[in-house]
């Protein structure tokens, strides 16, 4: 073979595998380049001596070596196997949202039993949706809502339990004798198609919690507070498979949970999710909670860094509310005195989807709205909880708004100056929500009429946000 059909034949074969490998296009031109710039000595050159048999040789083999590095890189990415990356990823950046289509939704800590929010919940700056019966949207900023709930479901008697997603995807729940019916909406409410029936004896809804289009799960009761049985859907809630029940055994056998009453449900992903109870346990060795990572069937206890010590119970726990699929809170709230006010919230943070919790500090004595617009952002009103059944606004002592917010995920708390009152002789201040680091809205009642706030400066100035308060809820 002469020299000239061996560069022929080398050539042929980058080329081959550069069509293969399109990782590295230029890997043959890169070093016959090279091999063009490397100094020969021109008599060996010119007879063909030994000397060019072994440069020819050298540049084969060193053509060969990455003809076969980037053979492996396109096996590599064929079997979706990634080389080695050098380069850490930073643990402070926060995932992907649990929903590409969501964002922007404030999520709050309310003992987790529904969603209905009194100055509805927006998932973007004009669209927000309102929970209830009468389960409602707005598409303006709140200028105007829009019943959604289907006519035939619009029954005072009944009770609904709703749940949204993001700007589209939303789900009814309703609940019969013998059966649970979902419905469930891909078009903001415009359209609902109702799934295959869950049948049951006399179960009731408490939860209903979507991390995607896809993935979502049901959680019922039956009577007395007891006997749970927790339901999951892969098909947006177009059929239902029995995924586990609660036991009063402390074991871990897959399909059940040692959850035996009041017991809270919510996922972060479509494999890992959290269990709480809301009448909590609490020792001198701390409390627990379980945590599942194959979507609901096999619960494990994991621990939370609170001891009796902390908390004077009677306590409660909210659900784990997450931000994405990785990081979530959650918030115990315990008493503060033995007459049970006022409450105070102990916060939790986790960054590995419930697996782990760390205690965060909240600001002040005592809390009552504390929420998240994302893993950083975060406030908290850190008063009493005010008495939202009572009409007698004048009763107490006039009270700031005292709020606060965090940028580092709870590490540190920043009073932020505003003139608004908790309460007044006027009426009170009763929720707080947030869609980004600025922009928020406070539920107002004053003397009796609500109002809606807002702010576009992340707290500091109120104005009144104009529009119109969603339908109240009606049997739920």
């Amino acid at each position: 073979m002469t020299n000239l059909q061996l560069e022929a034949r080398l050539r042929r074969a980058a080329g081959t595998y550069r069509r293969m490998a399109p990782v590295i296009p230029d890997l043959e031109p890169r070093i016959l380049a090279h091999v063009a710039m490397t100094p020969r000595a021109p008599s060996r050159q010119r007879f063909g001596g030994r000397s060019l048999a072994i440069q020819l040789a050298a540049t084969a083999a060193l053509l060969i070596f990455a003809i076969g590095v980037a053979f492996l890189i396109r096996e590599s990415r064929l079997r979706q196997q990634p080389l080695p990356v050098t380069t850490p990823i930073p643990s402070a950046s926060p995932t992907p949202p649990k929903s590409a289509g969501g964002g922007g939704s404030y999520k709050y800590s309310v003992f987790g039993m529904g969603m209905w929010h009194p100055g509805g919940m927006m998932v973007t700056p004009s669209i927000g949706w309102s929970g209830g019966t009468l389960f409602s949207r707005t598409t303006d900023g709140r200028a105007h809502w829009t019943i959604v709930t289907p006519s035939d479901l619009r029954n005072p008697n009944d009770t609904l339990r709703t749940d949204y997603l993001d700007a589209t995807h939303a789900w009814i729940v309703q609940d019969l004798a013998d059966r649970t019916n979902v419905l469930r909406t891909a078009d903001g409410g415009r359209t609902w198609h109702q799934g295959a029936p869950i049948m049951h004896s006399g179960a009731s809804t408490i939860q209903i919690d979507f991390v995607d289009p896809a993935h979502g799960w049901l959680l019922t009761e039956g009577s007395a507070y007891q006997a749970f049985t927790l339901y999951r859907t892969t098909d947006g809630g177009a059929h239902w498979q029995l995924t586990s029940v609660s036991t009063t055994k402390a074991d871990a056998k897959p399909g059940t949970f040692g959850c035996p009453q009041w017991c809270l449900v919510s996922f972060a992903s479509p494999t890992a999710g959290s269990i709480t109870s809301l009448n909590a346990v609490i020792t001198d060795s701390g409390m627990s909670l379980l945590s599942t990572h194959d979507g609901g069937v096999t619960w494990t206890r994991v621990s939370v860094p609170l001891s009796a010590s902390q908390a004077q119970c009677p306590c409660f726990v909210d659900r784990p509310v997450f931000l994405d699929a990785a990081h979530g809170f959650l918030v115990v709230w315990s008493a503060a005195g033995p007459i049970g006010v006022p409450i105070i919230g102990h916060l939790f943070v986790s960054a590995d989807a419930g697996n782990t919790w760390s205690a965060r500090a909240l600001p002040g004595d005592a809390e009552s709205d504390i929420g998240f617009s994302d893993p950083l952002h975060g406030w908290a009103i850190a008063a009493s909880v005010v008495d939202i059944s009572s009409l007698d606004f004048a009763a107490g002592p006039e009270l700031p708004l005292p709020l606060y917010r965090t940028d580092d995920g709870g590490m540190t708390w920043v009073r932020v100056s505003n003139a608004l009152k908790l309460r007044s002789g006027n009426g009170e201040i009763r929720h707080i929500s947030f869609l980004d680091q600025d922009v928020g809205f406070v539920f107002s009642v004053q003397t009796g009429k609500p109002q809606l706030l807002k702010t576009v400066d992340g707290g500091r100035t109120w104005t009144p946000a104009g529009g119109t308060l969603p339908p109240a809820p009606v049997g739920g």
